[in-house]
């Protein structure tokens, strides 16, 4: 029989809400598309064609050359690359995880078929309408967006070998969770389903992050051999800013990747309803660290200048939540800002000999926490000098009263105009 080049050609994409609250179509950028065909039936018989990868558009197309017989056409998809793996976390032998998203239903003639617009969504057709593999989609947009974004900015941010993601996972502990060892952020899913989020993907994947750019290991062993909890109200300082640092790393991606609103510090008044009571308390505590890197890292025209903390019994400026409030006047001869943003934060895990930090962050030591990351940054960051970095630690303490603006010369008791 005379031959043909066949094409088999599509899009693949995600709908989704957990990056920005609102319905969006993402392109599913370099997952892995299977395209098998089928001269005896749509059920058995299949003779794999070959596998190619998405396109940054979520398009791909496979040619082939094979003899002109009608055929039956499958398509099938993976979430799985040399530096990614987002899979479900029951062991699938025979499948190996992939997800059917096109079958024909009767014999196709080439040499060119299209399949259109394939859609990982509600209602969507065969294994596109299963939530859990909708979800499995969005986290391998989600860590393909974040990845390629770390290595665009700057390629030490790069992870050092394959990273994997488990949804659904069932935790002991019922609480998400990163191994790295297996190198496998694994996400709960439990009968409230309340740990599914694009925070937490990337929380637990940017402890995967810490892994790859710091030096020693943090003994996760004996943060979690009373409660099965790295989140305890008083832990070691390096475990501290392991949580810490993960969460705040999270909310940064979210604000600079997909636009959410930058988190603020957290004022006073909520730290000390955790029960924080001063500063060893809060570089001890994940919420004192998330805290301390969005204060290190305020920019915009009055830097952290602009904030309230408020005291341990009273909200800023009236204002209830947990966050630091804004002041609506601000005070002209303020001290410098830190000026520094996420990217600084990831690059101060590198080593820097020249200011007298010859390795990497050690999450390894007990006492590598907030205080010393600050340290840290003192001495890497020209435009962090010490009395800002004091200053800093006081906005942070339950226990202190001072306020931005009172370090800043033009400061006389709120007796001033309204800066413009």
């Amino acid at each position: 029989m005379a031959r043909q080049t066949w094409t088999i050609k599509g899009r693949i994409r995600v709908k989704e809400d957990e990056t920005t609250g609102r319905k969006q179509i993402r392109d599913l950028k370099g997952i892995e598309v299977e395209v098998s065909g089928s001269t005896i039936s749509s059920s058995i018989g299949w003779n794999e064609w070959g596998t190619v990868r998405t396109r940054s558009d979520g398009s791909f197309s496979l040619s082939v050359n094979k003899n002109k017989q009608k055929r039956y056409i499958r398509v099938r998809v993976r979430f799985r690359s040399d530096d990614l793996e987002i899979k479900g976390a029951k062991l699938d032998i025979f499948e190996s995880n992939w997800h059917l998203i096109y079958k024909s239903t009767s014999k196709k003639e080439g040499p060119t078929i299209d399949i259109g617009t394939r859609t990982f969504k509600a209602g969507g057709a065969r294994d596109l309408g299963e939530e859990d593999y909708r979800r499995q989609a969005v986290a391998w947009y989600l860590c393909r967006t974040m990845i390629d974004t770390l290595v665009d900015k700057d390629p030490y941010f790069a992870f050092e070998k394959k990273i994997n993601v488990v949804y659904p996972a069932k935790v002991i502990s019922g609480v998400p969770y990163a191994n790295g060892i297996d190198r496998t952020a694994y996400i709960h899913k439990g009968q409230d389903d309340r740990w599914w989020s694009a925070e937490t993907v990337l929380h637990e994947v940017m402890h995967l992050w810490n892994y790859d750019h710091n030096k020693g290991t943090a003994n996760w062993l004996d943060a979690i051999c009373f409660d099965w909890d790295t989140h305890g109200r008083q832990e070691n300082p390096n475990i501290a800013f392991h949580e810490g640092f993960a969460q705040y790393a999270a909310e940064e991606l979210l604000f600079h990747i997909w636009g959410q609103d930058k988190r603020l510090p957290y004022n006073r008044r909520f730290l000390h309803q955790k029960g924080l009571y001063d500063l060893d308390m809060i570089e001890r505590n994940d919420f004192g660290v998330t805290s301390g890197l969005h204060l290190l890292t305020a920019r915009g025209k009055f830097g952290f200048y602009k904030f309230l903390f408020g005291t341990s019994d009273t909200y800023p400026d009236n204002q209830n939540g947990s966050r630091v409030s804004i002041a609506s006047m601000i005070p002209t001869g303020c001290p410098r800002s830190p000026d520094l943003d996420f990217w600084d934060v990831l690059r101060a895990f590198e080593k820097h000999p020249g200011a007298g930090w010859d390795t990497e962050w050690q999450v390894g030591k007990a006492e590598y926490g907030l205080v010393r990351f600050y340290e840290r940054c003192c001495d890497i960051y020209d435009s962090f000098n010490k009395s800002t970095r004091d200053l800093l630690l006081d906005l942070l303490n339950p226990s202190k009263t001072v306020e931005p603006r009172e370090a800043c010369a033009g400061w006389n008791g709120g007796k001033l105009p309204e800066t413009s």
